[in-house]
């Protein structure tokens, strides 16, 4: 039997309450002290995101099985935010849900705790336009890649001269330091009053928009107390506002049944790029095979065949190896690096993983892709397509070593904890070995909430 099981079966369309908004009573709480109010009402947020949604599933060539969201969001948040992240955690909560249009970003964020009385609804503009957050965002991550001592997990192109490999821009606007662009990003996504009511969270799910979904949320300081997000709560980043209406959260009990654990593939027969073999990597998957008591499948044995075969039966899979992400195509240029051949994103999201896996892709790149209104087409939302209960991904090209010590940590600590738990366990003891967030910071969980199963 798996060890993940679905905790919620659907939120139920009850209260039609749009236009009701404070009529709810105790039941939410408006803070009337946040200004300015978004000029996105909810109604046109909910309409916004459907068109959204199915641009993206077009983008995909899965359009016929694009949701259409009902006028029950409010109950659906509430619904959601419902299970705690573990039996004795008593913290609250919280969803983040960004929505714009061509002008305007807004923020909306609800905070759930035990007691209704006190939940908590804030709506806020942003003060930065599309047009310039995304390529904010973009500058992070170059610079977050940009300085590292260490072997990077990285492609370099075989002809041309700069290739696209990823959602990062081929000219970045460099001369700040990566730690003044996360200040910047802390005050832009968390404005006005949300970022005072992030504190104390027991979890903080992501809804993005554009490349919001590639921001390390981890690094970010919601209320500028020097403190970030790492040591206090743990973020997921869900895929899409449908996991919410379906109150999609998953239950982990600790056990593994069947992983399925690949290393360092020869990839060197790849027509455009050259991948370094990763000692990292093949010391990684070796680790962490041995931990769960699976095959480590290392070098030329590490196809996409196999592969493919592998995983549709796995209820773990690890991936220690390249990965590209491509801006201009994000489904066919974005891929995982395998002898013999690429796994393309395409491929990956027609996979049936029937067994609802955990997914690490513990290569660079596998978070980007190409960013939609609705958020980002790439690797990690492929499996999670796929019916993965959500994917552990990266942000830039990761360092090899230091990535082997996060990742090996990172499988230690599920025995005991749930997958976020465990992530943001493993990235505070690597910062305290490596206090820039380039080394822990690029890790990010794409998927739905998993808390601790009681017992």
């Amino acid at each position: 039997m798996a060890r993940t099981g679905k905790v919620g079966t659907g939120a139920a369309a009850i209260l039609l309450w749009i236009g009701f908004l404070f009529s709810m009573g105790p039941a939410l709480a408006i803070d009337d002290e946040s200004e300015p109010l978004c000029p996105i009402s909810m109604r046109e947020a909910i309409t916004l995101e459907q068109n959204q949604i199915e641009h993206l599933f077009r983008e995909r060539g899965l359009l016929y099985l694009a949701p259409k969201l009902a006028e029950d969001l409010q109950l659906s948040v509430e619904t959601y935010l419902t299970h705690k992240q573990s039996p004795g955690d008593p913290r609250d909560r919280a969803l983040l849900f960004f929505i714009g249009n061509s002008e305007t970003l807004c923020a909306m964020y609800w905070r759930v705790g035990d007691d209704p009385r006190f939940n908590l609804f804030i709506i806020e503009q942003l003060a930065v336009a599309p047009a310039d957050i995304v390529p904010l965002i973009d500058d992070l991550v170059v610079e977050m890649q940009s300085s590292s001592a260490g072997v990077l997990r990285q492609a370099r192109p075989k002809i041309g001269e700069s290739l696209p490999r990823g959602a990062s821009p081929v000219r970045a606007r460099r001369g700040r330091p990566a730690e003044q662009i996360l200040a910047e990003l802390s005050q832009i996504l968390f404005p006005g009053r949300i970022g005072a009511h992030v504190q104390g969270l027991a979890s903080l799910t992501v809804i993005p928009c554009l490349n919001i979904g590639i921001v390390p949320f981890a690094a970010m300081d919601p209320d500028g107390d020097r403190v970030p997000l790492v040591e206090t709560t743990v973020v997921n980043v869900e895929a899409e506002l449908r996991h919410v209406y379906e109150n999609r959260a998953f239950g982990w009990n600790g056990i593994i049944g069947s992983a399925v654990v690949f290393g360092d593939p020869d990839a060197g027969s790849d027509p455009e790029w050259s991948f370094p073999r990763l000692p990292g990597a093949q010391r990684e998957a070796i680790a962490v095979a041995e931990r769960l008591g699976a095959e480590a499948v290392l070098g030329e044995a590490a196809t996409s065949r196999r592969m493919i075969d592998d995983i549709r039966q796995a209820d773990y899979i690890h991936i220690a190896a390249h990965g590209l992400s491509s801006v201009e195509s994000p489904l066919d240029g974005s891929f995982l690096a395998l002898t013999g051949g690429r796994l393309t994103a395409r491929s990956i999201q027609a996979l049936d993983l029937y067994k609802s896996p955990l997914v690490v892709l513990s290569a660079c790149q596998t978070g980007l892709g190409g960013p939609l209104d609705a958020g980002i087409v790439g690797l990690a939302r492929g499996f999670v397509i796929a019916g993965a209960i959500g994917t552990v991904a990266t942000l830039w090209n990761v360092d090899d070593d230091v990535t082997a010590l996060l990742m090996m940590d990172f499988v230690a600590n599920l025995q005991t904890m749930n997958p976020l738990d465990a992530l943001r366990t493993a990235q505070q003891r690597v910062r305290s070995l490596y206090q820039h967030p380039r080394y822990w910071s690029g890790f990010m969980f794409f998927g739905s909430r998993t808390i601790t199963s009681p017992g």
